[in-house]
């Protein structure tokens, strides 16, 4: 199976992002717009992946610590892709920026809320991010194949990224909307590689459920 080979995962990465590139190419435009919505099949199938990882993490806690830091940042990233209650936070994004929490309009307890949300979150990822680092250094485990399957999952989470912000920065060179085709094969690859992500991950920590990151 591809996880004891690390050519392999890039190769499935390549593979899938041709196959959504080719999905948004050819089917019908609503069709398209339909499967890769913000609250279409893809992006709901994400949230259960996503929460899946994050059980699976809770069940594995090898170390304890990190797993539970790890599983945080996986139960927020599928209440990212889900969507915050609008009622709290009309605009997740508005959570990052010091406005929010300057902001009068906005209720004190929704600001001491998202604060708080944004913090833990934030904490949990540079601890995970930052022991994890150190723990691949110190047992030079990016040479492990399940480390390589992560590697690539994050890549192809940043990916997805980098997708969804092009159609904007192409509007911004051109002045003009970028191409329905473009725009299309755009919103395929960033909601496919967000649920290739997680996907990934939870591949890798169900068969490394014996193996610690410690």
């Amino acid at each position: 199976m591809f996880v004891y080979s690390l050519p392999r995962p890039f190769s499935l990465l390549a593979l899938v992002m041709a196959a959504l590139a080719l999905s948004a190419a050819l089917l019908p435009a609503s069709t398209v717009g339909t499967l890769y919505s913000e609250e279409g099949p893809v992006e709901s199938l994400a949230v259960l992946v996503w929460l899946v990882l994050a059980a699976l993490l809770l069940w594995w806690r090898r170390p304890p610590l990190l797993s539970i830091a790890w599983a945080v940042v996986a139960a927020v990233l599928a209440l990212r892709e889900a969507g915050l209650p609008p009622a709290l936070f009309p605009s997740g994004k508005r959570l990052l920026t010091v406005a929010y929490y300057l902001d009068p309009s906005v209720a004190f307890g929704n600001r001491m809320l998202g604060g708080v949300l944004v913090l833990a979150s934030l904490a949990c990822l540079g601890y995970g991010i930052g022991a994890t680092g150190w723990r691949m250094w110190r047992r030079r485990a990016w040479r492990e194949p399940l480390i390589g399957v992560m590697l690539v999952a994050a890549g192809a989470l940043l990916l997805g990224q980098l997708f969804e912000a092009l159609p904007g920065w192409l509007e911004s060179i051109s002045s003009q909307p970028a191409p329905q085709l473009v725009a299309g094969i755009c919103l395929a690859l960033e909601e496919g590689l967000e649920l290739l992500c997680p996907s990934m991950l939870a591949y890798a920590v169900w068969r490394g459920k014996g193996m610690s990151l410690g």
